[in-house]
């Protein structure tokens, strides 16, 4: 009995670390460098803004923050045609599956985190407006089911998803963090507010020096 019983012992051991072990293996895999942080699971911002679709398809599709006829506008864009469920849904593949897909914020906004499910996406790579890159892979594990993400990012314009294999369906974008961009001036503005300094500057120079001239009666 006390034979049978370490035997038992033995064996549970051991298939639990077999079982831990192919989890290890099974854990998803993430890759990030520059300005970019991406997380597995749905996100923790608190500002998070729904994007409603404008049904189509089409390469071009047309998002709204908030509501249906929101602002700012938010693009999504693919090499291939796409096919964009109306309302607070999803991309699916048209007549086959979709390999790129840039999400990109009207002129004049930024955001700082995207939030979305896609469906088995195993590998795809993420490439976004800052610099910032990611690759992910062994994320299904061999299961056809959605997988939630988070990318954040600062000063974020857009951000690119790449599969080799490609996309079936991504669904349920939300943005956080959009704000204005501040006008910065044209390198051609700010020259010609220079040259009309130095221009203002040297009239005053010359009435100066008009006004200090002797005359004698």
């Amino acid at each position: 009995m006390m034979i049978f019983n370490r035997a038992l012992v033995a064996g549970t051991i051991f298939a639990g670390a077999v079982f831990f072990a192919g989890c290890a293996n099974a854990a998803p895999i993430v890759n990030v460098t520059g300005n970019l942080d991406v997380q597995i699971g749905p996100s923790s911002a608190l500002t998070e803004q729904k994007i409603y679709f404008d049904a189509a398809l089409s390469t071009d599709i047309t998002g709204h923050v908030g509501s249906q006829t929101g602002t700012p506008l938010v693009s999504f864009t693919s090499p291939s045609i796409v096919d964009a469920k109306n309302g607070f849904a999803s991309i699916d593949f048209s007549q086959s599956l979709y390999h790129d897909l840039t999400i990109t914020i009207a002129k004049g906004f930024t955001f700082t985190d995207v939030v979305f499910d896609i469906l088995s996406p195993d590998p795809f790579t993420i490439t976004a407006s800052n610099g910032g890159t990611a690759s992910l892979s062994n994320l299904k594990n061999g299961l056809n089911e959605f997988t939630a993400f988070s990318i954040n990012g600062t000063n974020l314009t857009f951000v690119t998803l790449h599969s080799a294999t490609g996309f079936s369906q991504i669904k349920q974008f939300e943005l956080s963090g959009v704000s204005a961009v501040t006008a910065v001036p044209e390198p051609t503005t700010w020259a010609m507010m220079i040259l009309g300094f130095a221009g203002v500057g040297f009239l005053a120079y010359r009435r100066r020096s008009d006004g200090a001239t002797l005359r004698i009666v």
